[in-house]
């Protein structure tokens, strides 16, 4: 995820109503409930969507985590690995996925926040790398 994902943000939970887009670095975003992600958007009820591609350096499973507050999915190659929609506080959630080296795969990420904090995060690793955001 060198160059970064598109980063799509929505003033509802639904990724229906898309207030803008840009390309953020990695998927860290934290927020104590008192501030909206972007202009626009307000501090609660809303939802993000990031999308691009992954290209792993190993032929191996690969493992992803997630920690968020409240739900979130992981797409990899169309692939559901992690499928945590629901309200809840902070949790961490895993799924895996075999990869080949030096191949590109489609990654999406999908996230909402109800009220109060939010966060949602994604984890890389593998055998022969170590757990990386």
């Amino acid at each position: 995820m060198a160059n970064g994902l598109t980063g799509q943000y929505y003033a509802d939970m639904n990724l229906s109503n898309l207030v803008t887009s840009r390309t953020d670095a990695t998927i860290n975003y934290f927020s104590d409930g008192n501030v909206s992600p972007v202009p626009g958007i307000g501090k609660s009820n809303y939802s993000m969507r990031w999308s691009g591609f992954i290209k792993p350096n190993f032929s191996e499973m690969y493992m992803f985590n997630t920690v968020s507050d409240d739900g979130i999915r992981v797409k990899i190659n169309n692939i559901t690995v992690i499928n945590a929609w629901n309200y809840h506080s902070p949790q961490l959630n895993a799924g895996s996925i075999a990869l080949s080296a030096g191949k590109m795969y489609p990654i999406e990420v999908e996230y909402f926040n109800g009220t109060g904090i939010a966060v949602a995060q994604l984890y890389w690793s593998s055998p022969s790398q170590p757990l990386q955001i």
